[in-house]
């Protein structure tokens, strides 16, 4: 590349040198070609950043639906359960929240350990209830699907 780049320099200063007038011919072409194709790949670009743009905040919808059905579902729980349930999804959101707000991993770390409090207490409050199995347990899953797609999602760049 820099030896074709050199060359079409020199080949370029010697021709200018021989013709001045001549030398110019066609550079008008050349120019648009790669403006043109700058403003291709600049578009393209620009579509795609659309493109991850609409499908984070479908992600973030997601999310916000699955955590409020979580938080509606909670009351198939024990009253016992359902303040712990609850305390903990309230926790979740923060998490997940600051973890927007942040993109840190410390709150992703903290939000990977929540998880599994939330689906260890939903497990062990399934264990009483089938109810809780088809109602409650789905959407604990979803919540924490619509999390990692949104993780992923947050690492897809231009290339």
């Amino acid at each position: 590349m820099l030896a074709s780049l050199e060359l079409g320099r020199r080949i370029g200063k010697r021709r200018l040198r021989e013709d001045a007038h001549g030398a110019q011919a066609g550079i008008a072409a050349v120019e648009a070609a790669v403006f043109g194709l700058m403003g291709l790949l600049l578009a393209f670009t620009f579509s795609g950043a659309w493109t991850r743009f609409d499908a984070r905040r479908d992600l973030i919808l997601a999310e916000a639906k699955a955590i409020g059905s979580g938080w509606q579902r909670a009351d198939l729980l024990a009253p016992n359960d359902r303040e712990v349930m609850r305390t903990d999804l309230r926790t979740y959101l923060d998490l997940r929240l600051g973890s927007t707000r942040a993109g840190a991993t410390k709150a992703d770390t903290a939000t990977a350990a929540l998880q599994g409090r939330l689906w260890s207490r939903a497990l062990a409050a399934a264990q009483n209830d089938v109810r809780l199995v088809q109602g409650f347990l789905p959407v604990i899953d979803q919540m924490f699907d619509v999390a990692t797609a949104r993780y992923v999602a947050a690492g897809a760049h231009p290339p």
